[in-house]
């Protein structure tokens, strides 16, 4: 069985991997994918909340006592709740996970039960999906994604664990199988384990029908609309012997009508719209057609005195002496 390390090193080396293709392949800014390398390695601690040491489930849910209320911050913020409701709120949600959740998880939790189990990682993504209130679809379905990533390496890497390669014959130790299942010996635990996977996967359904356009069913048939569509058959018009040709296309056929020749129009009846002249403002009737007007009084004054002065008798000049 693979260690409290083991697995923080396995799963943080795959989140940081999990995020590279986050920002290279989805185009994902360094902020969204790096909060995708922290729910892929979170994730990969989520099924040791069963475990009889007490570090995982003490470091998991001091964690989780801080970030919760942090991602619940922005939908507190636009309920009409003040600041100081807000803060209280948060304190309560904090000492709920802290000091109340941490102890009854420990005391009904057996090692190896439900929380080893594929119900429990799509919990674990529907929980993420929830709790981070974002407008993006693709950022909240991202981080739903990679806690799911990390939880599957969890219960992977405690499978290969459980297999001996050390003899000529490959053998299973007693947690061969506990990791990778669906079901317990407890059917009270296997019944409350799909019961919270049935509540958190509606709400996950009902945000996406809002978020989606159309809706989610409307969203997955535009999608598979295009798939199976065949070329409608053109049939072109009869040609001049009267034979009528087709291309060699399936699907219904569509009748095309020959073209209608249009009359030349007269270019005498062509008339072009009048500019629209623009409408005057405030400001150019207050300011600019005062300067204006005064320019070309200016203006006009000058060319009055350089012609009266060009049109009057000059002087003869004197002869030297």
């Amino acid at each position: 069985m693979a260690s409290y390390r083991g697995h923080l090193a396995f799963s943080s080396s795959l989140a940081f991997i999990y995020g590279g293709l986050g920002h290279r392949v989805l185009e994902l800014d360094l902020a969204t994918s790096a909060l995708g390398v922290a729910a892929c390695t979170v994730g990969g601690l989520v099924p040791d909340l069963d475990s009889d040491s007490g570090v995982p489930i003490r470091e998991m849910f001091q964690l989780a006592a801080v970030v919760v209320p942090l991602m619940l911050v922005c939908r507190l913020s636009d309920s009409n709740l003040s600041m100081e409701e807000i803060l209280v709120f948060m304190g309560l949600i904090y000492c709920g996970i802290r000091y109340g959740l941490s102890r009854i998880v420990k005391r009904l939790s057996v090692h190896r039960g439900m929380f080893h189990s594929i119900p429990t990682l799509f919990i674990t993504g529907f929980i993420v999906y929830l709790g981070f209130h974002h407008p993006s679809v693709l950022t909240r379905s991202f981080l739903a994604v990679g806690a799911m990533v990390g939880c599957l390496s969890h219960l992977v890497l405690d499978e290969i664990y459980s297999v001996n390669f050390s003899g000529i014959m490959i053998t299973f130790n007693a947690f061969a199988g506990s990791a990778l299942k669906f079901k317990s010996k407890s059917w009270k635990a296997t019944l409350s384990c799909y019961a919270i996977l049935g509540t958190t996967g509606y709400f996950v359904y009902r945000d996406l029908d809002d978020h989606l356009p159309g809706g989610v069913v409307a969203w997955v048939q535009g999608q598979r609309g295009t798939e199976g569509m065949t070329a409608p058959q053109i049939i072109m018009p009869p040609s001049m012997n009267g034979t009528p040709f087709s291309t060699p296309m399936d699907g219904p056929p569509i009748q095309l009508s020959p073209p209608v020749p249009s009359s030349p129009r007269p270019l005498m009846q062509t008339q072009l719209a009048p500019t629209p002249v623009p409408k005057k403002g405030p400001y150019q009737t207050v300011v600019q057609e005062p300067i204006r007007r005064g320019f070309r009084l200016f203006r006009n004054r000058n060319t009055t005195a350089v012609s009266e002065e060009s049109e009057a008798p000059r002087a003869p000049i004197p002869p030297r002496r």
